[in-house]
């Protein structure tokens, strides 16, 4: 099946989704193992901490969000199926991107709502907090496509969210530095739909994505880049720029 992310908690050690289960490696990739899951589910993201702990995340047979958590090293699976906590009542129905800043903290998006857990997984909630003033689960909020999301610290995350109408391409950031209570949309130099960040420190991050008039026509690629926490961001590479 189609593997679907990656996560290397050290040099040698590497796990990744694979549709439908987790591919691991322990000898820097000289061979990858598939270790017995539970079955039913469909995996989208995984975020390893260390190399013995692991949060996959996706969806399980019936729409319900799910995640998948390995402590030891990727020898046993455990299988949350968050639809027992009432997140069915809501937008969610699927996990689609999941970032872990430490051991017991972790953050989960997908389909416009986001999940946490600062138990090391023992409990999931739902994020309540707001964006821009409005609830993250209204029309306001992280919206339909808020799909991707990275972490750089416990109290600091930046994911995708807001949208530009129907059939447009979403553009825009949101920031939250107190631990998801509140969010603020950023906005960006392009018209840029993100769909993947990537943050070495709580200073300075990375976004990628598609720009352009609609899904189906004029879209170009696009970096951009953040050096004061997410405030404001720069374009640091638009391919239709003559010579790049």
């Amino acid at each position: 099946g189609e593997i679907t992310s990656i996560s290397c908690p050290s040099v040698s050690v590497c796990y990744a989704t694979e549709d439908h289960g987790i591919l691991m490696t322990h000898d820097s990739g000289t061979t990858w193992t598939l270790p017995n899951t539970p079955p039913g589910s469909t995996l989208a993201d995984i975020a390893c901490p260390s190399v013995t702990i692991c949060y996959a995340v996706g969806l399980i047979d019936g729409g319900n969000p799910y995640v998948l958590e390995t402590t030891d090293s990727g020898a046993t699976w455990t299988a949350t199926n968050l639809a027992a906590n009432d997140f069915a009542l809501r937008n969610l129905s699927g996990l689609t991107g999941i970032s872990c800043p430490s051991k017991t903290v972790c953050y989960a998006i997908g389909d416009g709502d986001y999940l946490v857990t600062k138990d090391s997984g023992h409990t999931w909630t739902v994020g309540a907090g707001l964006v821009n003033g409005a609830g993250v689960h209204n029309a306001n909020g992280l919206g339909t496509y808020g799909g991707t999301i990275a972490c750089p610290s416990t109290t600091m995350c930046v994911t995708n969210g807001t949208t530009g109408g129907s059939g447009s391409i979403p553009s825009g950031i949101l920031v939250t530095a107190d631990s998801g209570n509140t969010w603020v949309s950023r906005k960006l130099p392009l018209r840029v739909g993100v769909s993947g960040f990537s943050c070495p420190s709580t200073r300075v991050c990375f976004a990628v994505g598609a720009g352009g008039y609609g899904y189906g026509s004029h879209q170009f690629g696009a970096i951009l880049s953040s050096t004061d926490a997410g405030r404001s961001w720069r374009t640091s590479l638009d391919i239709r720029v003559p010579g790049v």
